[in-house]
């Protein structure tokens, strides 16, 4: 005797049950759950909620021994760890990837999952490490090609295209015109594999990351995709944090600090030891001229802590905000660039702005 499961689709861009329980949740606690799942607070009804109580709120379900919820494939492990976590509190087992749930449906050994996401498209092979791109600021035709290149000759090749992502269906169409696949959804997948055995979980690979790094690959074949010309050939590693996305060089470890001087922000260190260390800050964009609040807030600080302030600078080939952070033990060379909502700040710490740095500020954007 087969059981309705219900799945929890969260994310890209709505929150959806199916099975037992079915439907959209509604749109605007959706959205507010999505944006704010890397904050600790929201706002709903004019009220101020932890962002724990209201997942709790869009998870909750009377068949929650039966449900499983879904995530994209190239969610932080910080925030698939929240997910995870709150889902066990409303009494939910499972949490899966988009890419293992529809793994698991493989009809061989070698498997490609492609995702079309709002800002993103990602390829994950075999449940390993996902590669991602960008949508924004690229042609349709350059991002198929990186993503064909990343297909490479793989013969299962599955496609998955929420119904709810803006221009997913006609990107859709053009891979389908390169790319021989086949069409999935995470939710079929999942309610015919689900009999009185919940289906095994697929097995998970270890992700080389650190806890807070997206594990989205950027391979340096896919290099016609930066919005500017790298300054290295370095190959490297897309980083999405919160609402920023940013390339680091492959195989540097990263860092959460918050208790030490300094606004909270990601440290980014080479394994040499040598090369510098680069730090990654965010913050919402407020009212009035930035480099003027930027200045302002600087100016709090004691004499002598930051210092050569430029309103007015070039980095990258790209308008920036600089001056440099003098501390006991460090001193660091910050470039502050905008993205629509998102004011993003690259410290360079070292002797000059190293070329990864740039190839940070680069690359730095508002993300989903």
């Amino acid at each position: 005797m087969r059981r309705v499961v219900t799945v929890i689709e969260a994310g890209p861009v709505g929150v959806h049950r199916a099975g037992a329980e079915s439907g959209p949740v509604p749109d605007e606690l959706a959205q507010t759950a999505l944006e704010c799942i890397d904050d600790q607070f929201a706002i709903v009804d004019d009220h101020f909620v932890t962002v724990e109580d209201l997942w709790t709120r869009v998870l909750g379900t009377g068949h929650a021994r039966d449900a499983v919820v879904v995530h994209p494939t190239w969610w932080t492990p910080n925030r698939v760890t929240r997910l995870r976590d709150i889902a066990t509190t409303c009494g939910i087992g499972r949490v899966v990837s988009r890419a293992d749930a529809l793994g698991a449906d493989a009809t061989g050994a070698s498997w490609t999952v492609i995702e079309i996401s709002t800002d993103l498209v990602s390829v994950t092979h075999n449940g390993g490490v996902p590669q991602s791109w960008t949508r924004g600021g690229h042609t349709e035709e350059a991002v198929v090609d990186a993503v064909c290149t990343a297909v490479g000759d793989t013969r299962d090749v599955v496609l998955d295209v929420p119904d709810d992502v803006p221009g997913g269906r006609e990107l859709a169409r053009a891979l389908t015109r390169r790319v021989r696949c086949r069409h999935a959804s995470p939710v079929d997948v999942l309610q015919r594999a689900v009999t009185d055995t919940p289906a095994r979980e697929p097995e998970r690979r270890p992700r080389k990351v650190t806890v807070g790094v997206a594990a989205v690959a950027i391979m340096g074949m896919c290099t016609t995709l930066a919005a500017h010309e790298r300054p290295t050939d370095t190959v490297t590693t897309g980083l999405v944090e919160g609402r920023v996305a940013v390339q680091i060089p492959r195989g540097w470890r990263v860092e959460r600090v918050t208790d030490d001087a300094g606004s909270p922000r990601l440290q980014v260190f080479s394994p040499s030891g040598t090369d510098p260390v680069i730090h990654i800050t965010q913050s919402p964009v407020g009212a009035g001229d930035v480099a003027d609040t930027l200045r302002y807030a600087l100016e709090q600080a004691p004499a002598g802590v930051f210092v050569d302030f430029d309103p007015d600078d070039r980095i990258a080939d790209r308008p920036a905000i600089t001056y440099r952070e003098v501390r006991a033990h460090r001193e660091v060379r910050w470039a502050v660039v905008v993205d629509g909502p998102v004011r993003i700040a690259i410290g360079c710490q070292g002797r000059e702005f190293h070329a990864a740095c740039s190839a940070a500020v680069a690359s730095a954007h508002a993300a989903s």
